[in-house]
């Protein structure tokens, strides 16, 4: 993202955190996990790393937009965002279930 080069050394190196907690929502989603078990562990995967503020964590059904609940049976898409300094880093990544 353009909005990289703008982060601190400190920040670039714990920016990742966003892509792992993503990658750990994705294996709870696909091993039969529900929307509000990946949503928490994003949560406390972006809240453990001091550098991060998190904004927000959204699920939602990839073709409607709309939020999903409980263990999804289409497509999601999982979408946060965090603040590293003064920078707004926002990741995403879409699941198929």
């Amino acid at each position: 993202s353009s909005r990289n080069v703008r982060l601190s050394e400190e920040d670039r190196a714990a920016a990742p955190v966003l892509y792992a907690a993503l990658n750990l929502a994705e294996k709870v989603l696909k091993s039969g996990g529900s929307v509000e078990d990946a949503a928490s562990l994003i949560r406390s995967q972006v809240q453990n790393e001091p550098r991060a503020d998190l904004k927000a964590v959204d699920i939602v059904n990839a073709h409607s937009f709309l939020p999903a609940t409980g263990v999804p049976n289409a497509t999601v898409g999982i979408m946060v965002s965090a603040m590293f300094g003064d920078v707004l880093l926002i990741d995403q990544k879409e699941v198929m279930v």
